[in-house]
């Protein structure tokens, strides 16, 4: 069965002749981001603690996702 974030680690990598260019965003928001060349054992390890990082934080976005609208809802 397919999870909710699998297959989503592919859109920082674009494939190119050398290998994959791999796009980070900036760490401060603003400014332009990095690229990086990248193998095909690269590209798997990055990948993998993509996915690592996403379901770490699951949890947290699902309780967001209950907590701040019943915040609001209980300010108004």
């Amino acid at each position: 069965m397919a999870g909710l974030y699998d297959g989503l680690e592919e859109v920082a990598f674009k494939r190119t002749e050398g290998g994959y260019v791999f796009q980070t965003n900036n760490r401060f928001l603003i400014g332009s981001r990095r690229r990086f060349l990248v193998n095909d054992a690269q590209k798997a390890d990055l990948a993998a603690c993509m996915r690592e990082t996403l379901r770490r934080i699951k949890p947290f976005v699902f309780l967001m996702m209950v907590a701040l609208p019943s915040a609001i809802v209980g300010l108004i």
